[in-house]
């Protein structure tokens, strides 16, 4: 799939960049409301947010974690012992520990998701470029 957001104008529209500066930025939010078409298909979806959780030996208890009822639910009841890519002993999450806390209702929090996908890293480095900020995407 080819990335469709390029820029920061690509991320906006329909507002111009001009508008954007002149009447937004540092002064109110702005809210893009989706469009219908599938502008932001390969930024995120159902299919790649699964993807990325399929990529289990990236994830770690700091990089993902579980909460129900606003408690974080402590690594040890959602991981289990592995080896990470440094050889090291470490604590990833368990697929099957996950699934089950997420049908008791808990939440999952992905962090730093903007790394993990083209179309996803493509939006974070547009605003990046044009706002000279680091970006960090992270997903409830």
């Amino acid at each position: 799939m080819a990335n469709r957001i390029r820029s920061f104008a690509d991320l906006i529209a329909p507002v111009t960049e001009e508008d954007f500066f002149a009447t937004y930025h540092d002064r109110q939010f702005l809210h893009v409301p989706a469009p219908d078409t599938d502008k932001f298909a390969d930024v995120m979806s159902w299919d790649i947010l699964t993807n990325m959780l399929n990529m289990t030996s990236i994830w770690s208890p700091t990089s993902l974690s579980i909460m129900l009822d606003t408690k974080e639910i402590p690594a040890e009841q959602y991981c289990r012992q592995a080896v990470d890519r440094n050889n090291q002993q470490s604590l990833q999450p368990d697929t099957e520990k996950v699934k089950s806390w997420l049908r008791r209702g808990a939440s999952l929090v992905a962090n730093d998701v903007d790394t993990l996908w083209p179309g996803t890293a493509a939006a974070a480095n547009a605003l990046e470029q044009r706002l000279g900020g680091k970006i960090q995407s992270n997903l409830l």
